[in-house]
């Protein structure tokens, strides 16, 4: 088979026009059969159903393989730009707590957080009902959520939520939980427990706490330091103390440098620098315009050494942006969300100085208020968010942290699901988000999240190949039903394998053998490969939600092949053949070669010391030309001697190999 005539030879050291350096075409393989698409026309290996009806039987079959050989597109994210406030149909969730855990006044579960074998939720007390509960359970299952009650000193009734939850392994591991009181006169506890049953104070003034106007505590953990941000109507403060131990520290008093400061909302480590998110209380208690909210940053925590971050400002160049209300990092990003009345806002920075923003408006909907809880989990940044009547609370997930799909809907159909709290958690094989309901008490739901970007485990990175084939292995994924392959050439320059496959772990790439098959690697190329996972149980296209993050990216290259091994079959070299249409053909010891070039001329430089007469230049699929490995040429002169020669062919990054010896032909008169 042949490709695109060239009557006027190539430049030297060239190999062909640019738009003949792109091996164009597509097949599909399923169960071992395959029709190989070149240039424009199509012929078939075997007497096979259309390239169409193949991919109809890879979708009603997944566990066959769909590979795609041309012109593929890396899939990028998944779903819904942010901000366009639709998506598909979402996730499946299921409720497990429903009327505040049998209590109505349990307005919102106001902190989820997953220690050791168990994972906790917290609750929000409506006014005058007593104090907060905390609730647990081994598995998040209905029924199986048990009530935490040890808590030295007692939880005071007019303590009404938790402010904040975290933990750490170190020292064999620890959970925090502040609490808020809102009112004066009552400082707020702190406690710290090994266990999540026996709970004891670490904020008693007699360790170098200095009670005052603080309504609540927000703890986290940072290298061997529990910090620990305060809400304080005379500006915020943040202390820090050994994670073991009570030695507390001031490192940060708002009322001395910023006193507009009254909340610190959230406090987060990121490549050695910590940061500390504010709100913006002066605008909501004072009745005055809004700053802005602020983030300060320290390398070391230390007093003295916090300094506002610029590129944040007075809340990322808007003042509505009243509040700070999480960061995270993912993907190589800090994230930080924001609560704003037109819509809460994320943004992200790569540096911690210049900050992009990714979502505007609250998805798309001014209701959703706040941002209210960023998690990442199984490689997906998961966003919850603070929704303001009429509208219900909603949980975004995306996988690459700029286009977001909706995981639920919103409220979960239930209009009362809506207020001071969204958030998200991982426990097991779960995702766990909460949502306050005030009429029948907060709820609690979960969802099987898309299984994590399986681990790359061979061939290792840039490993160059000893044959044009190879073994692609990767972990396996929890609760993956099916993996998706991508194998890209470089500058997706050739073949390629675009596959979907029944879970499995390891993926067989043969070597090519001409007149056989496996038509997909090229030689002296470099090709990109990756996996994910989806845990659906149907067949999952490629755009389906069900897809997980992708794996990082790995490369390999496969093995130079030169023109020392081809020679002449037909016409012998210096034979006298007929005029007319002939068939030119050539043998090649590397059976691993399929594709190559091929030049003919009755100029034996072939144009490379200026044109002297017509040169063919083409591009030849050798494993389906009849016969293997050859060029049938236009009409060829009498009484004329040509020349030709041949060599594999070297696409994207690779580089042309020398040409073969040039044989001769001349034709009969």
């Amino acid at each position: 088979m042949q490709d695109e005539e060239i009557r006027n030879p190539p430049s030297a050291g060239r190999a062909g026009p640019a738009h003949l350096r792109r091996a164009a075409g597509a097949a599909v393989a399923v169960r071992g059969e395959s029709v190989i698409s070149w240039g424009d026309r199509n012929v078939s290996t075997q007497d096979l159903k259309s390239a169409a009806a193949l991919a109809v039987v890879a979708l009603l079959a997944f566990s066959g393989s769909f590979v795609s050989y041309a012109g593929i597109q890396q899939s990028g994210p998944l779903g819904v730009a942010s901000g366009s406030g639709s998506s598909p149909e979402p996730d499946q969730w299921t409720q497990v707590v429903g009327n505040g855990f049998g209590d109505a006044n349990n307005l919102a579960l106001w902190e989820l957080h997953a220690f050791k074998d168990q994972v906790y939720a917290a609750t929000w007390r409506k006014a005058g009902t007593g104090s907060l509960q905390l609730w647990r359970s081994p598995t998040g299952e209905q029924g199986s959520w048990t009530r935490v009650t040890d808590f030295q000193p007692p939880l005071l009734d007019r303590i009404c939520c938790v402010s904040g939850i975290t933990s750490t392994n170190l020292g064999g591991g620890f959970i925090y939980m502040g609490t808020f009181t809102g009112r004066t006169g009552i400082d707020p506890v702190l406690y710290r427990s090994a266990d999540g049953i026996a709970w004891a104070r670490i904020n008693d003034p007699t360790n170098g706490w200095v009670a005052g106007k603080n309504y609540g505590v927000n703890p986290m953990v940072v290298g061997e330091k529990l910090y620990v941000g305060t809400f304080n109507l005379e500006g915020a403060q943040v202390w820090r103390t050994p994670y073991d131990g009570e030695a507390w520290e001031k490192v940060l008093d708002f009322a001395a440098i910023d006193s507009t400061v009254r909340l610190v909302t959230y406090i987060w480590s990121w490549r050695g620098t910590i940061y500390v998110g504010t709100w913006d209380g002066v605008q909501a208690i004072e009745r005055v315009l809004p700053q802005g909210a602020h983030i300060y940053t320290s390398s070391s925590g230390d007093p003295g050494t916090w300094t506002k971050n610029a590129g944040v400002g007075d809340g990322f160049g808007d003042r509505e942006n009243r509040n700070i209300a999480q960061m995270v990092d993912f993907e190589g990003f800090l994230y930080a969300s924001t609560s704003n009345r037109q819509g809460g806002q994320l943004w992200r920075s790569q540096d911690g100085q210049a900050w992009q923003r990714v979502v505007d408006g609250g998805f798309g909907n001014p209701l959703n208020n706040e941002l209210h809880s960023l998690r990442v989990i199984n490689g997906q940044l998961w966003v919850a968010t603070l929704a303001l009547q009429p509208h219900s609370t909603e949980v975004w997930r995306s996988n690459d942290g700029s286009s977001f799909l909706r995981s639920n809907e919103p409220g979960w159909g239930i209009p009362e699901n809506r207020g001071n709290a969204g958030i998200a958690v991982q426990f097991g094989d779960f995702v766990f988000a909460a949502t306050p309901n005030a009429t029948t008490g907060g709820q609690l739901w979960r969802a099987v999240p898309p299984p994590p970007p399986p681990e790359l485990l061979a061939p290792s990175g840039s490993v160059a190949l000893a044959t044009t084939g190879t073994t692609l292995s990767w972990s396996e994924s929890p609760r993956a039903t099916q993996v998706h392959l991508q194998v890209v050439p470089a500058n997706n320059d050739g073949p390629a394998i675009d596959a979907i496959r029944s879970a499995e772990s390891s993926f067989l790439i043969q070597p090519p053998v001409i007149g056989q098959g496996n038509y997909t690697l090229l030689p002296d190329m470099t090709y990109t490969w990756r996996v994910r996972a989806s845990n659906k149980p149907t067949y999952a296209p490629t755009d389906d939600r069900s897809w997980g993050p992708w794996s990082e990216a790995r490369t390999f290259r496969t093995p130079v092949r030169d023109s020392s091994r081809i020679a002449p079959v037909s016409p012998a070299n210096g034979a006298t053949i007929g005029k007319g249409i002939q068939a030119l053909q050539w043998d090649n010891q590397d059976r691993d070669v399929f594709y190559y070039e091929v030049q003919v001329s009755p100029d034996p430089k072939f144009g490379e010391e200026g044109p002297v007469a017509p040169v063919w230049h083409n591009l030849v699929h050798g494993g389906v030309s009849t016969p293997l490995n050859s060029w049938r040429t236009p009409e060829l002169q009498p009484s004329t001697t040509y020349y030709w020669r041949v060599r594999p062919r070297v696409q994207g990054d690779g580089i042309p190999v020398a040409w073969s010896q040039t044989w001769s032909f001349s034709t009969a008169p």
